[in-house]
């Protein structure tokens, strides 16, 4: 499992094979949780500054 920081899907865990996104044989992917709501998606990059 790993994190996104990604500005579309800040702070969204997901699952996903070792090779996701380095090597085009694997596309398992999978989000582990809902999406974090709006608030939280501008406070929380404020505060990791």
């Amino acid at each position: 499992m790993t994190t996104s920081w990604t500005d579309d899907n800040y702070v969204r865990r997901f699952w996903g094979c070792l090779d996701y996104g380095i090597r085009r044989g694997c596309t398992f992917f999978e989000w582990y949780d809902p999406r974090v709501c709006k608030r939280l998606k501008i406070v929380i990059p404020r505060l990791l500054k």
